[in-house]
């Protein structure tokens, strides 16, 4: 009974992004209600947009929900360095459920904003075969572990997402 509300709340979740896509003007109102609505359906402590700025090879947090929100705007970091870095230059996501025992997980962002990370799921933002960012959920509220449908799950929301970024861009 609990896995079916989950898959209910799930879908609930992609059809409520599709209907943001459809009615939202602003990109960064867009991406902020999914990544508001994708954390919340996961459960996570925390998300984030981070995008690539080919011209300086950095990652910047376009958008950022969580306790560490605010700080996080601000952070700039190496597009060669932490699990997002590995992401946006794989093209693949990744789910990490103890990021201290991943040699790719950067603590510069947890150090700066004192916020503690324990795990994370990573997806790449694709465009016409390009990454151009990363969306990526940390820490389940509850203390356990993601699981393989909070990857899938994220993986489709960020299809949906730079479906919605590259439709806006157009307009």
């Amino acid at each position: 009974m609990k896995e079916m509300r989950e898959r209910n709340g799930r879908l609930d979740l992609l059809r409520e992004i599709g209907k943001k896509v459809g009615s939202v003007s602003r990109l960064r109102e867009l991406v902020e209600q999914i990544t508001q609505m994708t954390q919340h359906t996961l459960k996570a402590s925390a998300s984030s947009v981070l995008l690539l700025d080919e011209t300086n090879d950095e990652l910047y947090f376009d958008v950022a929900e969580g306790e560490a929100g605010k700080a996080l705007t601000r952070i700039r970091l190496s597009s060669r360095s932490g699990i997002a870095g590995w992401v946006v230059h794989h093209g693949e996501p990744l789910m990490v459920n103890d990021v201290a025992k991943d040699k790719r997980f950067n603590t510069q962002v947890d150090e700066i904003t004192g916020f503690v990370t324990r795990s994370v799921i990573c997806v790449p933002l694709v465009i016409q075969r390009k990454t151009i960012g990363v969306l990526e959920v940390l820490n389940k509220a509850d203390g356990s572990d993601f699981n393989e449908q909070d990857l899938e799950i994220l993986a489709a929301v960020a299809s949906t997402a730079v479906m919605a970024i590259e439709n806006t861009r157009l307009q």
